[in-house]
């Protein structure tokens, strides 16, 4: 491998840790919960959640009944919005490589949005809706995602993440929440990013629940 070569490779593992930390932490931070998240090569990698297929396809079902979009479902589709977004805005925040190498594997991203909206003409209201309001708030949710991760809190989130990922590869969900609450605690003293604390203390986990509880944050 010659030099340009293994420049390009030690910038792509970067930059795809740093993608999917921004996957994870953003989905995290939204009450979802984490599977697991890992990256492949310099150029893929994968952020694996929870499956909401079945609830969106109950919500959509019940809007083109009642010709009415449930709160919960214009919820659901701005999260999955953000948790797309969010890796390639946190690899172009941390200016990881230049522009024309930012946004690795955003088609995949680009997909699990339009994956969003049933494709049958059954659900015509449905889809005519998301077309007419939703498409028009894309560049809004982007920026609020890129807000976000402009946060020193959610920023350190992520550059833990991403610098752990460089090491492992693969990372568990609790994996990540106990490696978060590990740089949280040594930062700040606290440890009540993910779950609640046990008889106000913030540093005892319940007997009950030995892993951390993921907790919708936001």
């Amino acid at each position: 491998m010659n030099k340009a070569q293994f420049r390009r490779d030690s910038y792509g593992w970067l930059a795809t840790a740093y993608h999917e930390a921004g996957h994870a932490v953003a989905a995290l931070l939204l009450g979802r919960t984490l599977v697991m998240v890992e990256i492949h090569s310099p150029s893929s990698g994968a952020a694996w959640l929870n499956d909401i297929g079945d609830r969106l396809d109950m919500l959509i079902d019940v809007a083109n009944e009642q010709q009415c979009i449930p709160a919960e479902l214009l919820r659901l589709w701005r999260d999955e919005f953000w948790i797309s977004d969010a890796g390639a805005v946190c690899e172009a925040e941390f200016n990881l490589v230049s522009e024309s190498d930012l946004a690795r594997g955003s088609f995949n991203d680009v997909v699990a949005k339009a994956m969003l909206i049933p494709d049958s003409e059954q659900y015509a209201f449905v889809k005519s809706y998301f077309h007419r309001h939703v498409g028009t708030w894309q560049h809004l949710i982007t920026e609020a995602c890129r807000a976000f991760f402009r946060q020193p809190r959610v920023s350190s989130l992520a550059r833990t993440l991403g610098e752990a990922l460089l090491r492992t590869r693969r990372m568990d969900g609790e994996v990540v929440i106990d490696t978060l609450l590990a740089n949280r605690a040594a930062l700040t003293g606290q440890m009540d990013l993910f779950w609640e604390p046990v008889d106000n203390n913030l540093f005892t986990r319940s007997v009950s629940h030995p892993y951390p509880k993921q907790m919708r944050l936001l």
